[in-house]
């Protein structure tokens, strides 16, 4: 393009000389000259340069082609994957239902594994109830096995053998019951038990001079417990007060040395109450620490239909022997002002823990000095429900404090005593807590109890003594009457929320037979018979 241009100059510099007539002179020929000259010399350069810049874009065309390619063998590349990946993502979706599907069925299965297990718990337990329903009433039998044969002449005595179905008519030895005039002169060989027959140690029977150094225990007529509060000392839930207008039910629960409990209060009528308050009784005791409050939602007014949480916890800090109590202040309909004190059945035994003990390990602890020495002994007059027929039954289950403490068999030459154990949640060497309640049904000390306590604590043993007290010793009938003319809706209330009392007497073809809850007991329609059977 220079070459041109400067061709072109010159040819019009030489076309407007000859127009002019003008003749170049030599010098601006020469110039010229060198100006076409360096012009050429720069054509070959460019030239040279197109050349390079040829070979460059040929090698480019070349580079991009084989990238073209490439990338044709990159999309093809792509597509191949693109078709692996759909084809997983739909094995992983599949794979993902599949998981989903397996995790529903092990839910399942999981679910009908816990329900089988819920089943196969309930069964032992049942079986376990059934096997110790099985044993008391063996037990009951075995108590009812000495009865009197008029038929067979004056003096003369049919004996049953516990266990076994031969009678032997008539005895050799006459029955000599504790404290009776022929204590002193006759022997009785006591009946042992299964685990004594087999060599293993067993209590020997009481003598009477043993029921008569024992020191009889009884509550004073400002002492004695509500019903509602025997029935709780073996139960965690149920009434503790109630009266013409409010109903207070406890719930309770336990944990170490800790207890937990909620009171619940509901009116009875249509009435409203206002001003109604519950509070702790305060004192002196430095045994365990008391508190509770109302929850939030309360505010003083107790309308029908609607009810009032009172919610606490007790700190045990050592064996107490008097309950704590609570005081119920409400305003009557007359705008009156009732104020009531009751106790919360919230005592020792509640903090106790069943025990399996063998006899070699029982009598060990038994006979520990240090046991020996922190023992209580006393005896009471026994709950008329207990001296009934079937009454060994209902003994037996009371001694077990509502799950606190666990009867051992066997372990007695008597069929009328009662042997259990427990332990204290302390942290020293023998925690345990030994039981022992012998039942005397003839003699002078008939219809009485002699209970004994032995463990490495005079206070544990000492609180155990009042709520055995309290739970076993028949008060006087005065005194149910003065409770009941205090409280004159306790049984109706009763009756209104489905509950029985724990020991209690009725009618059936003529025998007084104890009534036993069923929520507590199991079946007591199974007793009624069999007690039933055995009067006839």
């Amino acid at each position: 393009a220079q070459t041109q241009r400067a061709t072109a100059a010159e040819s019009q510099a030489q076309m407007a000389a000859q127009s002019m007539g003008v003749v170049p002179s030599v010098s601006h020929v020469a110039s010229l000259q060198n100006q076409v000259a360096a012009l050429e010399l720069d054509l070959k350069r460019a030239k040279v340069v197109i050349d390079q810049a040829r070979v460059a874009v040929r090698r480019r065309d070349e580079e991009l082609h084989r990238r073209a390619q490439r990338i044709e063998q990159l999309e093809q590349i792509v597509e191949q994957k693109e078709v692996s990946m759909t084809e997983v993502r739909c094995r992983l979706l599949e794979e993902k239902r599949r998981h989903d599907d397996m995790m529903e069925q092990i839910s399942d299965a999981e679910k009908q594994r816990e329900s089988l297990r819920n089943q196969m718990h309930d069964a032992m337990a049942e079986r376990k109830e059934m096997e110790r329903e099985v044993l008391h009433l063996r037990h009951l039998i075995a108590t009812t096995g000495v009865l009197s044969a008029s038929a067979q002449g004056e003096g003369t005595t049919v004996v049953i053998q516990p266990g076994s179905a031969d009678v032997v008519y008539p005895s050799s030895e006459p029955i000599v019951g504790i404290g009776d005039e022929l204590a002193s002169s006759v022997t009785a060989r006591p009946r042992r038990a299964s685990g004594a027959a087999s060599g293993a140690p067993s209590f020997a029977r009481s003598t009477a001079n043993d029921w008569a150094s024992t020191v009889l225990a009884a509550l004073e007529p400002g002492q004695q417990r509500s019903q509602q509060y025997r029935d709780l000392l073996v139960r965690n839930s149920g009434i503790v007060f109630a009266d013409e207008l409010v109903q207070v039910s406890l719930s309770l629960s336990v944990e170490d040395q800790e207890a937990t409990f909620e009171l619940v209060a509901q009116p009875l009528s249509v009435l409203t109450i206002h001003n109604f308050q519950l509070v702790a009784r305060e004192g002196t005791c430095q045994e365990y620490c008391l508190r509770f409050a109302a929850s939030a939602f309360h505010d003083g007014t107790l309308r029908p239909g609607h009810q009032a949480v009172f919610r606490g916890k007790m700190k045990l800090s050592q064996p107490h022997e008097h309950p704590p109590s609570c005081e119920l202040q409400y305003l009557l309909p007359d705008n009156a002002h009732r104020k009531v004190s009751f106790f919360l059945p919230i005592v020792v035994s509640k903090f106790l823990q069943p025990c399996s003990m063998r006899p070699l390990t029982f009598f060990a602890r038994w006979e520990d000095p240090e046991f020996e020495q922190a023992q209580v002994v006393f005896r009471c007059a026994a709950r008329r429900e207990v001296v009934q027929v079937g009454g060994m039954f209902l003994l037996t289950r009371c001694m077990e404090l509502g799950g606190a403490a666990m009867t051992l068999m066997g372990l007695d030459a008597s069929m009328s005593t009662v042997v259990a154990a427990a332990t204290f949640p302390r942290k020293i060497r023998n925690p345990e807590v030994l039981f022992r309640v012998e039942l005397c049904t003839t003699g002078q000390f008939a219809h009485q109890l002699r209970i004994t306590v032995r463990s490495a604590s005079y206070t544990v043993n000492r609180a155990l003594h009042r709520v055995l007290l309290d739970l076993l010793s028949e008060v006087p009938q005065e005194v149910n009457a003065h409770q009941s003319s205090g409280h004159p809706v306790v049984e109706s209330s009763r009756a209104r929320s489905g509950q029985e009392p724990l020991l209690r007497s009725v009618p059936n073809r003529g025998v007084a037979v104890p009534a036993v809850p069923r929520s507590l007991f199991g079946s007591s329609q199974l007793v009624r018979h069999v007690a039933v059977d055995i009067s006839r």
